[in-house]
């Protein structure tokens, strides 16, 4: 319980930090081409990890939640 509750947090917080690279990038990369290109890049990236991630942590604790530990 403990650790599914861990890896959400961690989840959430790597979120988070992608969220505000994407922020950060997308605003200095505004004067040239290749920044924004590095910050779509950084977009695809970290929007890839997400879903991966919700993926994974969605089937770990549906199983969980259905097995009843949850």
């Amino acid at each position: 319980m403990f650790v599914f509750t861990l890896a959400i947090i961690i989840m959430a917080a790597l979120a988070l930090l992608s969220g505000i690279a994407i922020l950060f990038y997308s605003r200095s990369g505004n004067s040239t081409s290749s920044g924004r290109e590095f910050s779509m890049a950084v977009f695809f990236v970290s929007a890839l990890n997400f879903v991966s991630n919700s993926l994974v942590f969605g089937v770990v604790l549906g199983v969980n939640a259905m097995v009843g530990f949850y």
